[in-house]
């Protein structure tokens, strides 16, 4: 599985929907370490679009 890392600034809208077809079809992952923290919901809703969220917790001893 390939990891897209995201710029601060998202990409385009387009480019944005393509991602999201890689992420629906399980073929990438995100690295969103870069995004910048005044992102809206708006700007995100083409990149997530139609997908469903896990919480995964983790323990560690």
């Amino acid at each position: 599985m390939e990891t897209i890392r995201l710029a601060a600034q998202l990409p385009s809208a387009s480019e944005l929907r393509r991602l999201n077809k890689e992420l629906r079809a399980g073929t990438i992952q995100l690295d969103w370490s870069a995004v910048a923290h005044d992102v809206t919901p708006e700007d995100l809703a083409p990149l997530l679009k139609g997908l469903i969220f896990q919480m995964i917790s983790s323990c560690w001893v």
